[in-house]
């Protein structure tokens, strides 16, 4: 298991960007990058096709994603404040409602 991810300043630069704007809705982006040793380095954003943007959720068809290995995880806002995950958050394969 990787301990350490870094993240390049552009990839930080493109979720705060998306989250402002979907702003107030949620927005949801894959992270795409590499595993090098016992460190995760993200390198770019990608905006999933038929991505939902909803208010209190987000979500993605993972159908209709493209079969890619170098997709590390996923970013998505809360604009709400709420710091805490959600059960979606914790549990992706429930409806969001």
């Amino acid at each position: 298991m990787s301990k350490l991810i870094r993240f390049e300043k552009t990839v930080a630069d493109s979720i705060l960007t998306a989250a402002m704007s979907a702003y107030p809705r949620e927005t949801i982006l894959m992270l795409q990058g590499k595993k090098v040793g016992d460190e995760i380095k993200l390198n770019n954003v990608l905006i999933p096709p038929l991505a939902t943007y909803g208010h209190g959720f987000s979500a993605l068809l993972g159908s209709m994603l493209p079969w890619d290995l170098t997709v590390m995880g996923v970013a998505h806002s809360h604009p709400s404040g709420v710091l805490k995950p959600s059960t979606h958050d914790l549990n992706p394969q429930s409806t969001p409602t």
